[in-house]
């Protein structure tokens, strides 16, 4: 029995392409595309902007496949490049401050209202914190994954971890506040007007 991990058949596709077969590469699009599209959906200003950066993010990593080390896994890798791409676009966008104003996307395939609040009110944090955290909880990347997407120490990712988790805190506990004073300004309005 010849058992293949993920691992073994994208090393298996990878030689492939750099042995002359660029059309194996449609496999790897075929078998990241879904999950690359996910990580970018939620940072993504529009539809367009993102199918930019994933068309971009899958033409690098054709380009620079030579330059692939295969000690680290593909979607590793693959990851790495779609958040520089992601970064990148974001640099482009800064005159136009839109990055502070992005809408919340629903996340696909999930129905969880207080899951989609909590990535809502995520995205206020700024693309690094965001960014760590959708890896970690969203993607279930391990931290020396994470360290290695965003070009980072390990101990810089669990600082950021650390901080991104307390001021997503912060966040959500002041949408709270906000939330119950509302409920009590309508009912001392009601209260006053009997």
């Amino acid at each position: 029995m010849n058992s293949c991990s993920d691992s073994d058949i994208d090393i298996e596709v990878i030689n492939r392409v750099r042995n002359g077969s660029p059309v194996d590469f449609r496999i790897l699009v075929d078998r990241y595309s879904d999950r690359i599209y996910r990580f970018l959906y939620a940072k993504s200003i529009n539809r367009n902007d993102l199918d930019d950066i994933l068309q971009e993010t899958f033409l690098k990593a054709y380009l620079n496949i030579s330059k692939y080390n295969e000690s680290y896994s593909f979607s590793t890798w693959l990851y790495t490049i779609a958040y520089h791409e992601m970064c990148r676009f974001y640099l482009k966008k800064k005159n136009q401050r839109e990055e502070n104003q992005i809408d919340f996307i629903a996340l696909p395939n999930n129905n969880d209202k207080t899951t989609l609040g909590i990535w809502e009110e995520a995205s206020q944090l700024n693309a690094g914190f965001y960014t760590v955290l959708w890896l970690k909880y969203h993607e279930e990347l391990e931290v020396k994954e994470i360290a290695v997407i965003m070009k980072s120490s390990v101990a810089m990712v669990k600082i950021n971890l650390f901080r991104a988790r307390n001021q997503l805190k912060k966040i959500l506990l002041s949408e709270k506040n906000k939330s119950e004073k509302k409920k009590t300004q309508t009912i001392t309005l009601s209260h006053n007007s009997i």
